[in-house]
């Protein structure tokens, strides 16, 4: 890890359980990404938002309890997000935060 290293992140809560780091750290690992993927318990869904946009973290995974109410604090969401009210990634791009659902 250095200077250049993106940062990507599941958030929710609880997220303790989540198989999610591991996962995408061995893919990254892998495949020689300079990435890294954490898990952040996130009550305060607001915050986080902004601590997303604040960090440049590159990449949000959402799940319970924000997948729906994340929508208000994004940028754009998708057509198909849109329609169903549901969130499941994020994308930072240069700070413009877009939701879509990947399930």
């Amino acid at each position: 890890m250095d200077a250049d290293t993106e940062v990507f992140s599941v958030i929710g809560n609880p997220v303790k359980h989540s198989l999610s780091p591991f996962m995408h750290n061995t893919a990254f690992e892998l495949l020689s990404v300079n990435g890294v993927y954490t898990a952040f318990s996130l009550d305060d869904l607001e915050n986080g938002i902004k601590g997303i946009r604040a960090l440049g973290i590159k990449g949000v995974s959402v799940t319970i309890p924000h997948k729906e109410s994340v929508i208000n604090y994004l940028d754009k969401v998708s057509e198909s997000s849109h329609k169903i009210q549901d969130v499941n990634t994020i994308t930072n791009n240069n700070g413009e935060l877009e939701g879509d659902n990947t399930d």
